[in-house]
């Protein structure tokens, strides 16, 4: 095997480091040796990631081009990092509340993410099980630190996350536990070591009251804090925007755009809707027509499957 280049050792570096301080990230991206671990998402371990990343900024300014590859490595490796950086000293952290994307649904969406084949594997699990209440407890912190500085996210944020960590939990009515399901996955691999049941079981229950507390928290310290309005502006619409794109748009030509190909797909909708049922009917109409005709529909998973493959 070649000899990295500096620019290429750096991302490496990173990388490997990177995955040490964020261990849910790693599992994510399928770097080995962190499944049992937890990140801190507390306001230390966000200072600790902002550290890192000006650590890398100042090495790849430092190091050597010595290829085309290397040129756009640093500058992807730049551009990506100095954004992160701006998120950082935009204070998006503490109100990053989201039903994709928040700390909430990272910690709980490892599990989906780790393997189950083995004895080994179940009592990985079980260690990161334990070790919930401490990540979510860290992301408690940064929200509450939020709360102090006036930067929450916007109320219906607040609900829908109030709505998943209940679900997860098995607080909300009629649901049942994420946590408490990995219970039964045990069970339903086959698995004997009832020392290894009895510790998942114990650890889910312990993520189950850390979920729920996080329910309690969001209703009854952080909702009335929070906006009832969605919007955020354009300075930071801008940034987030950038961080989805990849690049930095106008945002006026964008919204234009949207409009317009808004308004290009509803004529294009109209002018199918005459071919289907003429006569000018509206789109509900025309929808309802369809819906009711067994010619132009699908029951069955099967069937829909062969169609999809087909088409």
């Amino acid at each position: 095997m070649s000899e990295l280049s500096p620019v290429y050792q750096i991302a490496d570096d990173y990388v490997e480091a990177f995955a040490a301080l964020h261990p849910v990230a790693a599992t994510s991206i399928g770097v080995a040796g962190h499944d049992a671990k937890m990140t801190d998402f507390s306001p230390e371990g966000q200072a600790r990631f902002e550290a890192q990343r000006k650590d890398a900024l100042a090495a790849l300014a430092a190091a050597p081009v010595t290829s085309e590859r290397d040129r756009v490595a640093r500058d992807v490796m730049v551009d990506v990092l100095e954004l992160q950086s701006e998120r950082y000293a935009a204070m998006e952290h503490v109100r990053e509340i989201s039903i994709i994307g928040s700390a909430s649904m990272a910690i709980r969406r490892t599990f989906d993410l780790m393997p189950r084949a083995t004895e080994d594997d179940w009592s990985t699990i079980a260690t990161r099980l334990a070790a919930v209440p401490a990540a979510v407890e860290s992301f408690r912190q940064t929200l509450a630190e939020g709360l102090r500085l006036g930067l929450t996210a916007p109320r219906r944020q607040v609900l829908a996350n109030i709505e998943q960590v209940e679900t997860w939990s098995g607080v909300k009515p009629g649901t049942t536990s994420f946590f408490t399901g990995l219970l039964g996955a045990f069970d339903g691999a086959g698995q004997q070591n009832a020392a290894l049941r009895s510790d998942i079981e114990r650890n889910a229950e312990t993520a189950n009251a850390a979920y729920a507390a996080m329910g309690t928290f969001l209703r009854e310290q952080y909702y009335d804090a929070a906006p009832e309005a969605d919007g955020v502006g354009r300075e930071r619409y801008q940034l987030s925007s950038r961080s989805f794109n990849g690049t930095e748009l106008d945002l006026d030509e964008t919204y234009q755009w949207g409009w317009d190909e808004l308004y290009r797909i509803e004529r294009e909708m109209r002018e199918t809707c005459e071919t289907i049922y003429p006569g000018g009917h509206s789109i509900p109409e025309t929808i309802a027509v369809l819906e009711a005709d067994p010619a132009r529909s699908i029951e069955g998973e099967e069937p829909f499957r062969q169609w999809m493959q087909d088409l």
